[in-house]
This record gives structure tokens, C-alpha cells and sequence, in this order.
């Protein structure tokens, strides 16, 4: 029975370090996707302005 409790002690702190490892690459990948996302608004904005010149033509 002690050595169950040890075994569950040590999931538990496995799991809450693969959770936490999870949580940081999810940051790392948000940060990526506002980075990302910027780029590609910015040139949205661009394509999005094209037509309305073109159609002032």
C-alpha cells in the first residue's frame, strides 16, 4: 500500500510536469500564431485595399 501511495505521488508530479511542459509549448505556439497572424493581417489589409482602388477606376 505505501509503495501504491509512492507510485501515485510520482504520476502525480510526472503529470503535472507534462502538463506544464504542454502549457509552454501552447505559449510558444500563441506567440507564433500573433506573429504570424500580424504578418498575414498586414498584408490582408493590402489585398483587401486593391479592389477598392480597382474599383474607383
Amino acid at each position: 500500500n505505501k509503495w501504491n501511495f509512492q507510485f501515485e505521488h510520482k504520476l502525480f508530479h510526472s503529470f503535472i510536469f507534462f502538463f506544464y511542459a504542454l502549457l509552454l509549448t501552447f505559449n510558444r505556439l500563441h506567440l507564433l500564431l500573433k506573429k504570424v497572424r500580424k504578418k498575414y493581417d498586414g498584408k490582408i489589409c493590402i489585398v483587401q485595399k486593391f479592389p477598392i482602388h480597382l474599383h474607383r477606376i
